[in-house]
């Protein structure tokens, strides 16, 4: 038997070597070394490469981007000692979309177990969790996590563990109990930070405020500080001192309070100039999104409200048809009128032809001056079944002329001196009393009654 398995050995070897090579060694083994260095070196970089995009479109906001080179770099079938790295930044992106679900469902994978990787994710695990209200397992996992990571931590995790603790506790002086231990704002510059964010967070600056004139020079001297007490001055509308710590400062949070400054004195191009500032410093600042939306409107400026409104689907503001609706209204202003109906084909197939007043108004409009005058009277209809007064004077005035679309559409005028018509309507009349003739004294009315009915004095 071992003579019969030698044979079948040696044919075997026999007939690989007959075999066309499939790979061929090298001449010089270094040559060979060096390749593969150079191939491993080139595909690491290229990893490095799309991570560094990954955290750039991250900080600027651009999660659309972040999404796409995080499946660019999975499908470079990497190394598993890459995979927590990329999971956790996946897990960053559904949490910035309000996805908390599935950034919880990433952040839980068996990978995350390990106490290098945990630490790195407790936090936004605990977050998720927080925000969700899954109270299950919450203050385990929170004990775990600030025993992983209060080595790192300048604030002896006083942030989140007020957070845990309020999430945890239905009482109502919950909010007042983390501050039960302050008695002072002379701590280090990222515990005072904290301090302060967590008043803001809690509505409790009555607790901060005493100690604000106490804080050191070279702590206020920190830019953040400044912000946050800013910022809790001017909720207690005290603007005054409000603006006394942020006029030098130029952050995009900053920006949103000097124009909401302006916005109080409705002075709407100014505001309009510093919300643009902040999206300049921040293109993700969803509050000054939501303030440069009716400035664009209110200011005309038709091409970025258009822009913008392709924006908000980036920060979940709003729903999907109030977006696109709003999106339509900017392209009717900007004389964009099939754009505008292809938009808002979209809503009322979404809505099922259930759609909201502000889509048949549009419509309407788009389609009049787009001479489609069966749609016009459609949609018009519709806007005045929805109780709108200008819409049903709009589809009456379809009743009057034959294809009003072509009608509103004329050169000419319509009718001679109609202008002269129009002004006597709109002019202030004069108004004079009405004199009345007396053809029957009602005196004498009342007498013949009395004789009818034969009234006696008493």
């Amino acid at each position: 038997m071992k003579i019969l398995g030698l044979l079948t050995i040696l044919i075997s070897l026999s007939a690989w070597s007959k075999a066309p090579n499939k790979f061929t060694y090298p001449e010089d083994e270094n040559i060979f070394a060096a390749e593969q260095v150079s191939e491993k070196q080139a595909q690491l970089a290229q990893i490095n490469d799309k991570i560094g995009q990954v955290k750039y479109s991250l900080l600027i906001g651009n999660l659309e981007r972040a999404k796409l080179e995080i499946f660019k770099l999975k499908d470079l079938g990497l190394n598993k000692d890459f995979l927590p790295l990329i999971d956790r930044y996946h897990a960053i992106v559904f949490f910035l979309e309000e996805n908390y679900m599935e950034s919880l469902k990433i952040l839980s994978s068996p990978i995350f177990k390990t106490s290098e990787n945990y630490k790195k994710i407790c936090h936004l695990k605990v977050l998720n969790k927080v925000i969700l209200n899954i109270k299950k397992d919450l203050f385990e996992d929170w004990n775990d996590c600030k025993g992983a990571t209060m080595s790192e931590s300048e604030s002896d995790h006083l942030w989140f563990d007020a957070l845990v603790k309020v999430k945890l506790n239905s009482s109502e002086d919950v909010t007042a109990r983390p501050f039960e231990s302050l008695v002072s704002l002379d701590y280090s510059v990222e515990r005072t930070r904290v301090w302060l964010k967590l008043a803001l967070y809690l509505n409790q600056f009555k607790f901060i405020r005493p100690y604000i004139s106490q804080i050191p020079t070279e702590i206020l001297s920190d830019e953040d500080v400044r912000e946050a007490i800013g910022f809790l001055y001017f909720r207690e509308n005290d603007l005054v001192k409000s603006y006394r710590f942020i006029e030098d400062l130029d952050g995009a949070n900053v920006e949103n309070i000097k124009g909401n400054f302006y916005l109080m004195q409705e002075k709407w191009d100014l505001a309009y100039a510093q919300y643009k500032l902040a999206i300049m410093k921040k293109s993700n600042s969803i509050n000054a999104l939501e303030r440069l939306l009716p400035l664009t409107w209110l200011l005309e400026q038709w091409q970025e409200g258009e822009k913008l409104s392709e924006e908000m689907k980036f920060h979940a503001i709003g729903t999907q048809n109030e977006r696109t609706t709003l999106k339509a209204a900017f392209l009717v202003q900007l004389d964009k009128f099939d754009e505008a109906r292809e938009h808002l084909n979209a809503v009322i197939k979404r809505t099922e032809g259930a759609q909201e007043l502000e889509v048949n108004q549009i419509y309407a409009y788009a389609s009049l001056r787009k001479k489609q005058n069966e749609d016009y009277q459609r949609y018009s209809a519709r806007a005045c079944d929805q109780l709108d007064g200008l819409s049903c004077w709009v589809m009456i005035q379809s009743r009057f002329w034959d294809d009003l679309t072509q009608t509103v559409h004329l050169d000419q005028a319509v009718h001679e001196g109609s202008q002269a018509f129009i002004d006597n309507l709109t002019q202030t009349a004069s108004l004079s009393a009405i004199e009345e003739t007396l053809f029957v004294d009602q005196r004498d009315i009342e007498e013949l009654d009395n004789t009818l009915i034969k009234l006696k004095a008493y």
